[in-house]
């Protein structure tokens, strides 16, 4: 889908595939979470979505405009989330085959994290 405007939702043959879907509940993560985060976030909970930023595979140019549009997106009913509690969310118990799959991530993840600071 070719997206040249800044929310998603405004773009006629993006809505046509999500209302084919029948998804209510949608995950959202982007770069500029200030503008086409914000404003596809706010269109989509206008519509009747249910919508959670997964905020650590978000950004803007800035700190203070990520901060701000995360809060702003809070207040306006969007659950904010991380990747991490997301997995385990989407797991919902351990000791399955996608836990251990998960676990690793999880792992693999924080030694990288740790490598980096």
């Amino acid at each position: 889908i070719r997206k040249i405007d800044f929310s998603c939702y405004r773009n006629e043959e993006f809505r046509r595939v999500l209302e084919k879907s029948g998804y209510s509940n949608l995950l959202i993560s982007g770069i500029e979470a200030h503008i086409c985060v914000s404003q596809t976030t706010l269109d989509l909970i206008e519509n009747g979505y249910g919508v959670k930023i997964i905020s650590d595979a978000t950004s803007s140019h800035s700190k203070e405009d990520f901060e701000t549009s995360i809060c702003r997106l809070r207040d306006s009913g969007a659950i904010i989330t991380t990747t991490e509690a997301l997995m385990y969310e989407l797991t919902g118990k351990a000791g399955t085959h996608e836990f251990k799959k998960i676990l690793q991530l999880t792992k693999d993840r924080r030694i990288i994290t740790d490598q980096l600071e």
